[in-house]
This record gives C-alpha cells, structure tokens and sequence, in this order.
C-alpha cells in the first residue's frame, strides 16, 4: 500500500475515479480502485496510484458490523501474509482521509471511509461518527429509492447487506449515547425498515430488525412485541414463526407485560412442537420436542402442558433405538501389528507395563488446536452449522457450536478436537493398546508384587487409596475394563487432590452456613487450579484431563458416577483408553529409575 500525501486529494477527485458507479457494493467499489491503479503505470499518475491503492484496502477488509470494538478485519490471513486491516493505516493517512470525506458524492465509499477514519480515531470522535452514521443513513435511502443497487444474491432493501449498514450505524451511535441529532434518523430508518420487511413477508428480515430496535430501543418493547406476535401469526413455517414468538416474547419481558411475555412463550413451544412433528425421523423429532419442553420450563402457567410434551418426549424415544444403526469401517492394521509384534518381542513384562503407559501419552495440546483451526478454514460448509447429539434414549447429550470467524470460538475449537481425539483413542486403542494388553494377559504372569510396587511408591496415588487403585490396575491388566473403568474413574479425582494437597494448596470448601467442609470436584479443582495443574502436568496432559473426564469432554468420570455409564460403554476405546491414561499418570513419576524399582522381584 502507498503512503498517502496531503497534496494527493488536492490534485485528485474521487468522484472521478468512480466514474458514476452506482453500486452499493463495497467488493465493486474494490475491483474499480484495484482496475484504476493498474492503469495508471507513469509517476505523473502517483496520486492516483495512492488513493486508488488505499481506497482499494478499505474497501478490501472483512465488515463485521455486530462487533463493537473491531469491525474491519483482514479478508484473508495466509502463512506468512494477509490482506489489509486497520493497522496498515497511520494517523496521518486518516487525516487526509478525513478531510476527504465531505466530497465524496457516493454513499457507500462516504460511510466506509467515515467508518474506518472512526474507529482509527482516539479524540474528537463525535463529528466522525455524525458523519459516518448520515452516510450510513442516506446509502440505505439511496438503496430505498432504487438510485443504488446490490449486485449479490441479496438484493432487497430490507436484506442482509442493508442490515449490516443499520447495525454497524447503531453501534455508532451508541458509542455516542444516542445523541440525538445521530440517533433520530437511526430511530425512523429503523421503524420504516421493521415495517417494510413485515409488508413483504420477510421473516428473517423481520426478526433481525426487531432485534436491534428492542436493543437500541428505536422502537418501544411492548410495540415490537405487539408487531411482531400479530406478523407471527400469519407466517406458515412453524420453525420462522418459533423465532418470532420468541422475539415477542423478549419484547413483552422487556416491557414487563407478563400476559404477552408468557403468551408467547407457550407460542413458541407450540411452534416448536409443530416443527418437531413435521420431521419422519425420530431423533431430530426427539431434539425438537426437548427443545419445545425447555422452552417452557420457565412458564410456571403450563405445568400441564410441559408434562404432555414431555409424555410426548418419551413416546418418540422409545422408537429411537430401532432406526439407529452403528456406523463401522474397516482398516487395515496388520502391518503395524507386525511392527508393534517384533517390539513386544522384545520386552520383559515390566518394560511391556512402561511400554503400554506411554501409549496413553497425550498428542501436543498446541497441534490439536491448530489442526482444529485449520480444519474450519479447509472445510468450511461442513462447521457452518452447529449440531446436536442425541444418545439412544433420544437425549440431547452434547450441543456442536457453528464456528464463526468472527467470534471468539474457544467452545467450538475445543469440540472439534474432542471429536478429533475420539477418532485418535480409538486408533490407539485398536493398533497398540488392545494389542500390548493381549500380549501381557497371554505371554507374561502378572505379577501382584510389580503392580503393589507401583502403587505404593507412586507419588500421585493417595496413601489412602493403594488398596483400591492395586486392585483396579489388576483388573485392567487382566482385561476385566468394566471392573477397572467403574474402580479406577472414580478414584483419579482424588489423585488431582492430593497432588494439589501436597503443594499446600486447599482442596475443600467451607461452608459458612453449616460450618462443614467438602472436598472440590472434578469441576472446580480444574478451574481454580488450571494454571498449577497445567505445571504439573503440562498443556498437553491438562487437555487430555479435560477431554477424557471433564464435563465438556467425554465426562467419563461423571457417567460412570452416577450409573449411566452403560454396559457397552465400559469396554469402549474411551473406557480403555482412560484406564490406560490414569495407569499412565501415576507410573509416570517412576519412570526415570523405572527397572530398578523392580530389580528385586
């Protein structure tokens, strides 16, 4: 990009380089600044070289109207370049952008470029931000009156790029506080845009606008309320109508009228209930049907009701289980067998122990993250849309945030690569850990005294469990997992305690009432001392916790608490794999002087 000079608008009208263009288009407005800076190749042409060149970067950032505090971002973040964001422009370069502004005739340039030179600015932001919003406002009337035009798919004056102009002006004005010679023409271009896309019958439209007049309160919540639960009323799509009522239904809240608002609300699940039944398959049937009976659960007015959904729930999960079937695919292992054979080979029971630890050792927490990452930007259609699983009692179990480039998307990272490990326990579990475990139950005497001598020099197994944990790898070894899942899972929980214990820290609660003390969960001993376990064990052990026993992981060690681990579950990959880690953690601190331990027996 080209540093702009003082001299260059002085020398150079805007206007001219757009030739008439009547696009409200900002990508049309690029290609003609990119077009224009090609053409001019001669140093009698810099100024047009540097504004066409600069105009072009503006136009080029990713609009993102609905965040507050970054609204322009790259279009596009490669290895080791990207396109422009506001950090390629200086001070000075919005300085001569800002004196340019009043004599731009086209709109959507005028509120693009007050836009940016007001978000780059640090004092004196009110007549930037005036002339932003008007801009904003007369390219959306301009839009209105035909005299502007969309190229895209979305055309319409009540569509989605038109609503991106409104509610990137109404953060800027609320950035203000509203003032009011900002704030009215907001108030009646919102009020004329609700109305319009209720008079064509747009539902997304009519949604989105009612939103942002009952946030910046452009319209009065209890009429929204009433607008929107009249217009819900006479649209046919039970899933469009379900959104409406639940917008009426806030509206109504806010305006605190609690007939409208509980209304609404059974409306809504109504809607919801419709939908649900409009579906032939059985588990989307079930996830709508929850959903309608959570919808409700708030509206003490339909106690009734919420017990005949809920019937209703348990009518359509009963027929779950027989139109699912498992989903299987074959690999061929054999010659990692072969590989992993002439290793065992090799080994004395006691090294195979080391040997079958460390298969449990957890990949890089770092990789995981970026593989994640990476495969949102490769394959982009399929994280578009979140998703819902239901286990085969028709419960919903898990809920799949989208992933959204321009959110912060920790929740839908750390889902992705839960389903990533998934698939990685699995493959281990088939190629080495079954396959170790089968050589020490067929070619080696398991002896008590090797696995007394882990547990009791092992400095993360509590005194106070060495019985329990001797007998839990036992039956690991031995290939009883259902017995070792239900001993072992359970007691990891108080390996975290008692490590934390022995660095002094405080593993219980008071409480103030009773005067009783209670030791920390899984839960909070994770959040009040990540930073400490995450020392200990490092990011990538930390992660593995959180993934196999921690509630938006696989949440082994609460299944298997409270009895709703099932049987099939018990001898499952996770199951084994689990096992495999907890053997992992409490041998690791032996394994620098591993064999001498055992030289004896």
């Amino acid at each position: 990009m080209f540093d702009l000079l003082p001299e260059d608008f002085e020398k150079l009208n805007i206007n001219r380089l757009l030739n008439g263009c009547k696009s409200a288009e900002v990508s049309d407005l690029k290609k003609i600044f990119d077009l224009k800076a090609k053409q001019a190749p001669t140093s009698s042409d810099e100024p047009i070289v540097r504004i066409a060149s600069s105009l072009s970067a503006i136009c080029g950032m990713h609009f993102q109207p609905y965040d507050h505090t970054e609204p322009f971002r790259s279009m596009a973040i490669f290895e080791n370049r990207r396109s422009p964001n506001l950090e390629d422009f200086y001070p000075e370069q919005a300085e001569e952008l800002e004196h340019a502004i009043s004599s731009i005739d086209h709109p959507i340039l005028r509120a693009r470029i007050a836009d940016v030179c007001f978000t780059l600015s640090t004092k004196n932001r009110y007549p930037l931000a005036k002339l932003a919003v008007l801009a904003y406002v007369d390219a959306i009337q301009k839009v209105r009156d035909q005299k502007f035009h969309f190229s895209s798919f979305d055309k319409s004056f009540c569509g989605h790029n038109v609503r991106e102009m409104l509610m990137r002006a109404l953060n800027i004005s609320a950035s203000t506080k509203h003032q009011k010679p900002l704030f009215e023409p907001l108030r009646l271009m919102s009020q004329e845009l609700l109305n319009s896309s209720i008079e064509q019958g747009m539902n997304h439209s009519v949604k989105a606008f009612a939103e942002m007049a009952l946030e910046h309160r452009t319209v009065s919540p209890q009429s929204i309320g009433d607008i929107v639960e009249s217009f819900a009323k006479s649209v046919d799509a039970a899933m469009h109508r379900m959104d409406l009522y639940q917008v009426a239904e806030q509206a109504y809240k806010s305006a605190k009228n609690d007939d409208g608002h509980l209304r609404c609300n059974l409306l809504a699940a109504e809607a919801c209930r419709e939908y649900a039944l409009s579906m032939k398959f059985p588990p989307i049937q079930a996830h709508w049907l929850s959903t309608a009976v959570q919808i409700l659960k708030d509206n003490p007015s339909t106690k009734a009701r919420q017990k005949e959904l809920h019937a209703e729930l348990l009518s359509v999960q009963s027929e779950i289980p027989t139109c699912i079937t498992p989903i299987t695919s074959k690999t061929d292992i054999s010659d990692l067998q072969k590989l992993l054979d002439g290793i065992l080979d090799e080994l004395s029971f006691v090294q195979r122990l080391k040997f079958l630890a460390e298969s449990a050792a957890p990949p890089s927490a770092e990789t995981l993250k970026e593989d994640a990452i990476s495969s949102f930007s490769q394959f982009l259609l399929s994280n578009f849309f979140g998703s819902a699983q239901i286990d085969r009692h028709g419960k919903t179990t898990r809920s799949t945030p989208s992933y959204d480039f321009d959110k912060n998307n920790d929740e839908a990272i750390f889902e992705k690569i839960h389903q990533d490990e998934e698939m990685r326990r699995q493959f281990i579990c088939a190629t080495k850990i079954r396959r170790v475990m089968h050589a020490i139950q067929n070619e080696d005497h398991i002896d008590p005294k090797v696995i007394g001598t882990i547990c009791t020099y092992s400095p993360f197994i509590p005194e106070e469990n060495r019985r329990a944990f001797f007998l839990g790898f036992m039956e690991f070894l031995k290939g009883q997992n259902a017995t070792a899942t239900t001993m072992l899972v359970p007691l990891f929980e108080n390996v975290l305690r008692n490590i934390l214990r022995e660095q002094g820290h405080i593993t219980s609660i008071f409480d103030g009432n009773s005067g009783l003390q209670s030791d920390m969960m899984l839960g909070p001993l994770m959040t009040k001392y990540a930073e400490e376990l995450k020392a200990i064990f490092g990011e990538d052990g930390f992660l593995q916790i959180e993934l196999l026993f921690g509630n938006a992981g696989a949440n082994i060690r609460n299944r298997v608490a409270h009895g709703i681990y099932s049987d099939s579950d018990m001898i499952s990959s996770d199951a084994i794999y689990a096992n495999c880690f907890i053997f992992l953690v409490c041998s690791a601190p032996l394994f620098p002087k591993w064999e001498s331990y055992f030289s004896s027996e």
